[in-house]
């Protein structure tokens, strides 16, 4: 089994992150905008709905801790995400675990970077400065527009429109098997239901985490 781990140091109490974590509503605010309640779980979906991950929660223990179970996706299904806040400092740490991988596979390590990156994106809305989600109902937010409403001027993410080239790197993450591929990527490649897609550069080689901070 293999876990990935971040923290990270909030400027507000554990009572104004909980929500958060702790409902699609708050994902809704850092994560993604394709979000629904069914039967007491939570669907999210990405690229027009190529991948919905369906989560539940298993323990909820306000302001302290969240925990989902995920039974939806190839490496995803059985693995565990979890928050837990404490009071330290001058608001809350938040210590994030998503547990129970199978193995430390490529796409576990290309997870790993974007959940660094929706840290910094839970951080900011927790913090009032209204970063949007990540995840788009029909592709990713600009880097940019999230820098820009971070700083407070109230704008919402819009759609990012990868080109030819960014599309090309990752359509080896779009393979069945979360590998590097041969076939000819297209933009209808993109769209087939597959996982949920960590960053790639242009080049297809993966963005270190340190790129997408928020100042």
């Amino acid at each position: 089994m293999a876990d990935i781990q971040h923290a990270i140091q909030i400027a507000a109490q554990p009572a104004a992150v909980y929500p958060l974590v702790a409902t699609g509503d708050g994902f809704g605010q850092w994560w993604a905008t394709d979000i629904t309640n069914s039967e007491g779980r939570v669907e999210l979906g990405f690229f027009n709905r190529s991948t919905v991950y369906r989560l539940e929660l298993v323990d909820g223990n306000p302001p302290h801790r969240a925990e989902w179970i995920c039974d939806t996706g190839k490496e995803w299904s059985g693995t565990r995400i979890i928050f837990r806040l404490e009071a330290g400092g001058p608001g809350t740490v938040l210590r994030f675990t998503h547990k129970d991988w199978e193995s430390a596979t490529d796409y576990f390590v290309s997870c790993n970077t974007t959940w660094g990156e929706l840290m910094f994106r839970l951080k900011a809305a927790a913090e009032g400065k209204k970063p949007g989600p990540l995840f788009l109902a029909n592709g990713m937010a600009s880097p940019t527009r999230l820098k820009r409403s971070a700083r407070g001027n109230g704008r919402r993410a819009s759609p990012w429109r990868p080109s030819a080239r960014w599309l090309s790197g990752l359509s080896a993450w779009l393979s069945p098997t979360h590998s590097r591929s041969k076939h000819s990527p297209s933009s209808s490649g993109a769209r087939r239901g597959r996982e949920l897609l960590p960053f790639r550069t242009p080049s297809g080689s993966p963005r270190r985490l340190s790129t997408f901070s928020i100042p």
